[in-house]
């Protein structure tokens, strides 16, 4: 996400105001919902309404109500604390939905594209191998990704992680058939295996490294059982709703994260 940087100060008392600020300013008021994009599209003219929508987005966000934006002021950084918090929802969200893999994913894109930008000796420098520049590119995507991720555990947990469990419940990865219509039995069997492919696969995909796999894969196995058997026994071999089940498998996946770490982690601290 590129972060959104006035180059000079946006106010109705301004007498040459950058025209790439009026559509970044209008673009983002339009994105936040404070803004209505015209007929003919999203131009370069100072207009009322963007200095309405300024006035509007200030007061909603307990800012000062002036309609003025500066480079490196509260509404300049308010809106990029919005950006923000939208990367991370979408960074949680694409993490589920991949059961894990997204960075994976986004490294591998990123190192096809500087592969291919290597057979070009302008941008080619260094020099490099097109298998050099496709780990760089790919190590480059792919640790962005999971420092957005990281940062918005820590930062917005409750958005990040809840974006990520939407992601799960509502991914299309599934590893068994079975109609709904089934008895009862083969619908638990296709929960069941469901839940351990879930598992393998969350768990492989959010493994930094060769030796976290067995861990996290241990953990997301575990945490996808449990949660089958919890919804099992509340709401019978059928499971319940999809959203229920999901939001169980995922609610119980994630306590088992927590209390995987503070047992297994700090043995492997005090050997």
């Amino acid at each position: 996400m590129q972060p959104f940087n006035l180059k000079k100060e946006v106010s109705e008392t301004t007498a040459d105001i950058d025209s790439d600020d009026v559509i970044n300013v209008k673009k983002h008021l339009k994105n936040f919902g404070y803004y209505k994009e015209p007929e003919w599209g999203i131009d370069a003219i100072v207009d009322t309404k963007m200095f309405d929508g300024i006035r509007s987005f200030q007061k909603d966000k307990n800012l000062k109500i002036d309609g003025v934006m500066k480079p490196k002021g509260e509404t300049e950084s308010m809106f990029n604390k919005i950006l923000k918090k939208g990367e991370y929802g979408a960074t949680g969200g694409l993490q589920g939905l991949s059961f894990g893999w997204a960075d994976e994913a986004e490294g591998a894109i990123g190192g096809v594209g500087y592969a291919l930008g290597s057979l070009n000796p302008k941008w080619n420098k260094q020099k490099e191998s097109m298998s050099e520049a496709f780990e760089r590119g790919y190590k480059k995507y792919r640790d962005n990704r999971r420092s957005v991720l990281e940062e918005g555990y820590k930062k917005a947990p409750i958005l990040t992680g809840g974006m990520e469990v939407a992601g799960a419940i509502s991914s299309p990865i599934k590893f068994s058939k079975t109609r709904a219509s089934s008895p009862a039995q083969k619908l638990a069997r296709k929960n069941l295996l469901d839940a351990v492919g879930s598992g393998i696969t969350y768990g492989v995909g959010s493994a930094s490294g060769s030796s976290d796999y067995a861990d996290s894969t241990a953990k997301s196995i575990t945490g996808a059982l449990l949660g089958h058997k919890v919804v099992k026994s509340l709401h019978g071999a059928r499971g319940g709703t999809p959203l229920v089940r999901g939001l169980m498998d995922e609610g119980v996946g994630k306590g088992v994260d927590k209390v995987w770490d503070e047992v297994f982690s700090k043995k492997d601290k005090n050997k």
